[in-house]
């Protein structure tokens, strides 16, 4: 049996697809258990929303939500700000951190979550990892599940997923090799149910007229344009 391991880097499609379950959770987990209960701490309180506490009883609620679910989960501690979560799931190793200006955030002088962007694997892939009939080994990469709030308000989250690639002594230094934010699934089904509706009718979506210009049709369902 060979010792050497090859990451298999998967599409950003793929990964999404392979990831949505979780993902879906996470939505779950910020909707229902931890803003609101991050909220409510300030509300109980008297006290205006603090942005330094508020992340980390967001990243509480949400790992809490995860392991009552059946997602093993721990706290991802950094020397510095932005701790983050730790998590298993379907073969790959994650991290869970709040983004930083909807990008990932540099690791500054944590030497472990550099090694994570520079996808050393650890005792989790090598033990998961996959095996062909000529004893080549292949596992999963590293992935990062960013989380980003809409300004202070904290009021909906956008979800990000990346798969670092290399990173050095400097921000300019990140390369992934892939990113991109994950639609709520509420977003995904409405959408998908508009367009199933519109297969059933047989509607053909017209295309978008030049800005400023305006076509009148009273049979055109597309007058009420929906925003992607």
């Amino acid at each position: 049996m060979s010792n050497n391991i090859t990451l298999v880097i998967p599409t950003i499609e793929e990964a999404k697809t392979e990831l949505m379950g979780l993902f879906s959770l996470m939505y779950d987990a910020y909707d229902v258990e931890a803003f609101p209960k991050a909220r409510d701490f300030f509300t109980r309180n008297n006290k205006e929303i603090d942005n330094f506490l508020i992340n980390d009883l967001i990243r509480f609620h949400m790992k809490q939500y995860l392991l009552d679910c059946g997602i093993f989960a721990e706290d991802d501690i950094d020397p510095l700000a932005n701790n983050g979560i730790a998590l298993k799931y379907k073969g790959y190793h994650i991290r869970v951190l709040k983004a930083d200006h909807s990008y990932l955030p540099f690791p500054s002088v944590s030497d472990t979550k550099k090694q994570f962007y520079n996808q050393q694997l650890s005792f989790y892939q090598i033990l998961n990892a996959s095996e062909d009939d000529l004893g080549n080994r292949f596992t999963r990469p590293n992935i990062l599940i960013l989380w980003e709030p809409n300004g202070n308000s904290y009021s909906y989250v956008t979800l990000y997923i990346a798969c670092p690639k290399t990173c050095g002594k400097y921000p300019f230094s990140m390369d992934t090799h892939f990113f991109g934010a994950v639609k709520h699934p509420a977003t995904t089904v409405q959408t998908d149910m508009f367009a199933d509706v519109e297969d059933e009718l047989g509607i053909e979506k017209k295309p978008d007229l030049p800005k400023g210009e305006h076509k009148d049709d009273d049979n055109d369902l597309y007058n009420l344009r929906r925003e992607d």
